[in-house]
């Protein structure tokens, strides 16, 4: 699977950390982050706290483009439950919110 470019993963997990170690930056010590490149989108993964992500753990990589198409089939009213879920994120991943994806812009 392609992942995010080895340059912008560095500073995404950086940035992620410093946000979550900072008590003035985020609230507890979670939260959402995302980086977007291409068709792909980095998403700091459900239970995983700011501060602990590393480049090899705590995000999952989400091929924007399936992701969409599972969207307008959800939206088509094409896809069951269990379908929606397997046509959308990979069974491996957890997102916090699936939604934001298909927008040109995510903002926390």
């Amino acid at each position: 699977m392609e992942t995010i470019d080895p340059l912008t993963l560095p500073a995404y997990v950086a940035l992620t950390r410093r946000l979550g170690g900072d008590l003035w930056l985020s609230q507890g010590a979670s939260g959402n982050t995302a980086v977007k490149q291409g068709d792909r989108m980095a998403i700091k993964a459900t239970r995983t706290r700011l501060i602990d992500m590393t480049e090899k753990t705590g995000w999952v990589a989400v091929d924007l483009a399936r992701l969409r198409h599972g969207f307008e089939k959800l939206w088509a009213g094409a896809a069951t439950p269990s379908a929606r879920r397997q046509a959308v994120v990979p069974a491996r991943s957890t997102l916090c919110c699936p939604i934001a994806a298909p927008c040109p812009v995510v903002r926390g």
